[in-house]
């Protein structure tokens, strides 16, 4: 249960975060869609080499998971962190998917890529917004 949750926030966290788009114009944007399911994906493969039973192994059906209910202009918290000048849960969503894939040889380099964009994001608000 709680991977399950960990990938429908490894779907759009730092994506919205990145692009700080909202729900309702991330999911318009086919290459977004393609990006969170190759992380979702990751995800996916480093629950499986681990042993971890999921509800689903469908990117898609993750991805719309992620989205089911909420509005338009709903934002993650991983955005609405960074539109606060604050640091993120990177670490704990997208960068747990990472770290996981490092100790059981499982290639991750999607969430590699966004972690680092957020990483880069906070540390540019840490320089020149926040100081």
């Amino acid at each position: 249960m709680i991977w399950d949750k960990l990938l429908i926030n490894v779907a759009t966290g730092a994506l919205c975060g990145i692009t700080k788009l909202p729900y309702g114009d991330l999911y318009q944007i086919p290459e977004i869609r393609d990006c969170a399911f190759e992380a979702i994906l990751e995800g996916i493969n480093v629950a499986k080499a681990n042993g971890i039973i999921l509800s689903t192994e469908d990117p898609e059906d993750i991805w719309l998971k992620a989205a089911a209910g909420l509005p338009y202009e709903f934002k993650t918290s991983m955005l609405q962190s960074l539109e606060k000048g604050q640091k993120t849960e990177i670490d704990y969503i997208n960068g747990a998917i990472v770290r996981w894939g490092e100790k059981s040889n499982v290639a991750t380099p999607v969430n590699k890529a966004l972690v680092a964009n957020v990483k880069g994001i906070e540390a540019w608000m840490e320089k020149y917004i926040n100081s």
